[in-house]
């Protein structure tokens, strides 16, 4: 027989020693409980602090928002998306970030010259060989062009010769081919002809975008947003296919049309409103400099 008693494995059970026992217990479950809620309340504010701090963060890097009517930022916009014979320059569309190293000397010209006016431009009394007569544009009014769109900063070499369609005409003729006169401080331009602007017969444009939100963040620094999509049709046999993207380099799709007949696209009415959350954002910032605004730089989204 084993020598095993009911009172070898249970000590007796005197009031004390229950007493004792609950205690024990009852602090024991206090500690584990305000390990719980430690637990809890941390990784609660964590999560929180994750959730409402970026979201504040955000709205910090955002800035204040204004209305895309403000005088300002149509004018801005309008800068940016400037072309010659009203086919705007994809530059911006097509890089990833443009800063000011990213303009070639020719560019500069290109964004510059669009704020020339008439009044700026003077006869010299002078014809060249063909009977045109010769206009002259100080070196003083290009460098105050150059500084309206890229800012005090702005460093370009004078261009020895370049032909530029101007946004006026000057003796019935908008296309000027231009010379640098470094004697005379000057650019003697020659207005020799007339360019229409430029007519789209395709079926759909290569990319369609919309001035979409404006922003004035912390250090007065003001950001526009444009949203775009890009384009690409194909056509096989009497059909065709048409493929909206992202980016301009068509690698991200964001829908596909096929098999629609001519008259199918071209009711189709394309609009980037129909693509708002998918389009891509461009974000252009500016800069103050005085008082007014210059091109600071750019990136896609």
């Amino acid at each position: 027989m084993s020598d095993f008693k009911f009172s070898d494995s249970y000590e007796e059970q005197t009031p004390e020693l229950i007493e004792e026992k609950r205690s024990s217990h009852f602090k024991k479950g206090i500690i584990i409980t305000l390990i719980i809620c430690l637990v809890v309340g941390l990784g609660t504010y964590l999560i929180s602090a994750a959730i409402f701090g970026a979201k504040v963060r955000d709205e910090e890097e955002q800035g204040e928002e204004i209305p895309i009517t403000n005088e300002s930022v149509k004018i801005l916009y309008e800068n940016i998306t400037y072309g010659v014979a009203g086919i705007r320059n994809d530059k911006f569309l097509k890089e990833q970030s443009v800063t000011l190293d990213s303009f070639s000397n020719y560019e500069k010209f290109y964004y510059a010259l669009q704020y020339s006016q008439p009044r700026d431009i003077y006869s010299t009394n002078k014809k060249d060989a063909k009977g045109y007569e010769i206009y002259r544009l100080p070196t003083s009014k290009l460098d105050s062009y150059m500084k309206e769109f890229f800012g005090p900063n702005v460093t370009y070499t004078f261009e020895n010769s370049l032909t530029y369609t101007f946004i006026y005409s000057i003796d019935g003729k908008n296309v000027g081919r231009m010379t640098y006169n470094q004697a005379n401080n000057g650019y003697d331009i020659v207005f020799d002809r007339f360019q229409e602007n430029a007519k789209n017969n395709n079926l759909v444009k290569d990319y369609y975008t919309k001035l979409y939100k404006a922003y004035i963040l912390e250090d007065n620094t003001l950001k526009i947003e444009e949203k775009a999509i890009f384009t690409s049709l194909t056509q096989k046999d009497n059909f065709y296919s048409l493929a909206i993207y992202k980016d301009n380099a068509h690698t991200n799709l964001i829908e596909q049309k096929a098999s629609m007949s001519q008259d199918e696209i071209k009711n189709l009415n394309i609009s980037v409103d129909n693509y708002i959350t998918k389009a891509a954002t461009i974000s252009y910032y500016f800069k103050v400099s005085g008082n007014s605004y210059y091109f600071d730089h750019s990136t896609i989204s």
